[in-house]
C-alpha cells in the first residue's frame, strides 16, 4: 500500500513538473516575441563557446549554434544566436527589452 502511494506521488510530481516545463517554454517564447519589438534597445553581443543543439538534429551531426552574451548595467545576459555560421569571438547585433534584458534575441538570425 505504501509503495502505491509513493508511486502515485512520484508520477503526480513528474506530471506537474512536465506541465510547468512546457508552460515555461511557450510562455517565454510568447513574452520574448511580444516584448522584444521595434522599440527594443539594440546592442552588440559577443559569440561565446556555449553550444545550442538545433531541434531535430541531435546526434545526426554537428548542427548547432553558439550563444551570445552582452552586459547591461553590470549584469551578463545570454541568448541563442540562431546562426550556425557564427564562430566564437564574432559580434552580433542583439535587441532586448529595456526593463528586462533577459528577454532578448538576435536582430538578423539565419534560422
Amino acid at each position: 500500500m505504501k509503495q502505491r502511494k509513493l508511486s502515485s506521488l512520484f508520477w503526480g510530481i513528474a506530471t506537474v513538473s512536465l506541465i510547468f516545463y512546457v508552460m515555461y517554454g511557450f510562455g517565454y517564447a510568447f513574452l520574448n516575441n511580444y516584448l522584444v519589438d521595434d522599440t527594443a534597445i539594440h546592442i552588440k553581443a559577443i559569440i561565446i563557446e556555449e553550444e545550442n543543439i538545433r531541434p531535430n538534429q541531435g546526434h545526426l551531426g554537428n548542427d548547432f549554434t553558439y550563444s551570445y552574451k552582452f552586459i547591461v548595467n553590470g549584469k551578463e545576459y545570454k541568448g541563442d544566436s540562431h546562426d550556425p555560421s557564427r564562430k566564437v569571438g564574432d559580434s552580433v547585433e542583439v535587441k532586448y527589452y529595456k526593463r528586462c534584458p533577459y528577454f532578448n534575441k538576435p536582430v538578423n538570425p539565419k534560422d
